[in-house]
């Protein structure tokens, strides 16, 4: 493994921990969000506590960094000879500095934005498959937790059936699935709050809300 490797996971991991809910949250309303409603800081919760802007503003925030994640992973393999599969383990650096984020005292989100920038630079075919299960989910039962276990669900599944089809590289196939489980699994794990509100019938649902 070479130095650039390190370099990309760790820079991953660091951006990651830079996360928008609670910038947002205490740049502009001067509060922080996981003093609020579920305490997460993701952007459902911003959404319901702040208003859509500030929602939206987190949403593709953090997407955006899984985006630049695999980028920076790109760059690194084309320019200075990282392995292939450093594109796969900066996303995972970057949901886990998202999730567990050292500027935040390791309290974060639960990883479902940032991991949607990443679904979508390095498995595009899975992130169509993974956004019509979640719109799918939460157009028919309006909760957003559970659109979000399910998605991550078929995230894994789908790059395990797919990515299995046309991956000539064991070691790459290995590794993309093995990526995408934990990946999908520590979000289904960070929901586990939400799992036991649904079966209690306590979750919130999802209600399109005005503007703050």
């Amino acid at each position: 493994m070479s130095f650039s490797f390190f370099f990309v996971l760790i820079i991953s991991y660091v951006l990651g921990s830079v996360n928008c809910g609670i910038i947002i949250s205490k740049l502009i309303h001067k509060k922080d969000i996981r003093a609020f409603g579920s305490g997460n800081a993701g952007a459902t919760n911003v959404y319901r506590t702040f208003g859509a802007k500030s929602g939206v503003i987190v949403l593709f925030g953090d997407m955006a960094k899984g985006v630049i994640a695999i980028l920076l992973a790109q760059l690194a393999i084309k320019y200075f000879g990282a392995a292939d599969y450093t594109l796969y383990f900066a996303g995972l650096l970057c949901v886990l500095g998202h999730m567990f984020p050292v500027f935040f005292k390791f309290k974060g989100g639960k990883g479902v934005a940032t991991t949607t920038g990443i679904i979508l630079f390095t498995e595009p075919l899975v992130f169509i498959i993974v956004f019509i299960v979640f719109f799918l989910i939460a157009f028919l039962f309006k909760y957003i937790s559970l659109a979000s276990i399910v998605a991550a669900a078929a995230y894994t599944l789908g790059v395990m059936v797919l990515v299995s089809v046309k991956e000539p590289v064991l070691e790459m196939l290995i590794i993309r699935i093995i990526v995408s489980f934990i990946i999908g699994s520590l979000i289904i794990f960070s929901h586990r709050e939400n799992i036991k509100r649904i079966k209690d019938g306590t979750e919130k649902k999802f209600k399109v809300r005005r503007n703050r």
